[in-house]
């Protein structure tokens, strides 16, 4: 989940960064257009349930449609299956993802989209085939890309629960808790000392 956390935030930054070069060199269509961006995005922030989550996936992926030659298209169809997965719904997850990389394969979302379908597979469906399928084509395609490693982890604990790759650490015991036991083992050596040997 900390992976799939770390792209999103990556592809939140992307956004950021491409919304800003587009106005600054014009590449948006219309004022409108960045505008709706805008507003889509701070809808994407403040989501917190299922509904909200679909609903959003349904504006991006509107967006994507009103706008196919859009610079952020791309970047629409992305964060559109990003809401479904986050609505719980990875199978729709996996079409949009997959509509991303046939309409638009050369953009750097594809990349994500094809890491995040092998992620979808291994982590929510549990599809250990599809899921190695998806990270050895995003690895031999994409060598170079920050996610490879992620995607060669991926593919060293396919099929293991995160709980066995990273067991949780027992307990720190309270200070309290400490101060009980140290005190027990004391008595328990007060009386061994006291107690007559047995010879």
């Amino acid at each position: 989940m900390l992976k799939t956390q770390a792209v999103f935030r990556r592809v939140a930054l992307w956004s950021a960064v491409a919304v800003w070069t587009m106005q600054t060199v014009g590449c948006l269509e219309t004022e409108s257009e960045a505008e709706e961006w805008r507003r889509l995005e701070k809808q994407l922030q403040k989501a917190a349930t299922t509904d909200e989550f679909v609903q959003n996936a349904g504006a991006y992926y509107r967006f994507y449609e009103s706008r196919p030659n859009s610079p952020l298209a791309s970047e629409a169809l992305f964060k559109s299956a990003q809401q479904l997965l986050s609505a719980q719904k990875p199978q729709h997850a996996l079409q949009r993802f997959e509509q991303l990389r046939t309409r638009y394969p050369k953009s750097k979302e594809a990349e994500a989209a094809l890491f995040m379908t092998g992620y979808i597979y291994n982590n929510y469906i549990s599809d250990k085939d599809k899921a190695r399928a998806a990270f050895e084509a995003f690895i031999a395609q994409y060598p170079a890309n920050e996610l490879a490693a992620s995607a060669q982890f991926e593919l060293q604990y396919l099929g293991v629960a995160a709980g066995d790759i990273f067991p949780e650490k027992p307990a720190q015991k309270s200070a309290a808790e400490t101060a009980t036991a140290d005190s027990s083992v004391k008595k328990s050596k007060r009386k061994s000392s006291r107690a007559p040997s047995a010879q």
